[in-house]
């Protein structure tokens, strides 16, 4: 009797084991897909000039990248549930367009019709998720391990922006246009210190999971 009681007893132990290292390969998988992508996209558009005709995604994926970090960041300024569920569906959306549009671009031989509409779809799929997952007084594991992606996501994004800003000042210094340096060195720097802060707030979500 005693030894069947010791067994059931380390089954929740055994279970709460499980269900970590599955969070954990989750994230990871999450952080290497979410690096791909953005890198990917970033480092396409570094060599494009105003003049390309594809220069209008330049500052889409700009804003797309922006607005995930900004708005993941912003969720630490307020702590009531609806502003926390609105950031959450900004942040998220903004990360799941990302990941939409290049996978799907991917998939469907780089169709731009089917980029865009896959980058829709993952933006509601996952702004849903990521409001669903923030707000609530008592999250479950699984809202607690959501929530935990979409901050490693946005964190993502805010270095890629940071990356991205960094290296177009470069260019703008190397070329004499102060009136555009100026404003990228700001941006850079800005979305640097925001990617130190959701890195700090990454490491306290892993922290209350673990």
């Amino acid at each position: 009797m005693h030894h069947s009681h010791s067994s059931q007893s380390s089954l929740p132990r055994q279970t709460h084991r499980v269900v970590r290292v599955v969070s954990a390969l989750s994230l990871v998988a999450i952080a290497l897909l979410m690096f791909h992508a953005a890198s990917t996209l970033i480092f396409a558009v570094l060599g494009l000039a105003p003049s390309s005709p594809t220069w209008a995604f330049v500052p889409g994926l700009g804003m797309t990248l922006g607005l995930a970090g900004a708005a993941a960041i912003a969720q630490t300024f307020r702590t009531s549930n609806l502003w926390q569920r609105i950031t959450g569906l900004v942040s998220g959306g903004a990360s799941g367009a990302i990941l939409g549009f290049f996978y799907v671009g991917q998939l469907m031989d780089q169709q731009a019709r089917w980029a865009i509409a896959g980058g829709l779809l993952s933006s509601a799929v996952l702004g849903l998720l990521a409001a669903w997952s923030s707000g609530s007084e008592a999250p479950t594991r699984l809202q607690g391990v959501v929530n935990a992606a979409m901050v490693l996501m946005a964190n993502i994004c805010a270095y890629g922006f940071a990356f991205g800003s960094g290296a177009w000042l470069f260019a703008a210094v190397s070329t004499g246009h102060w009136a555009i340096a100026v404003p990228l060195g700001l941006l850079t720097a800005l979305y640097l210190w925001l990617s130190r802060r959701l890195f700090g707030r990454l490491t306290q979500h892993l922290k209350r999971e673990s």
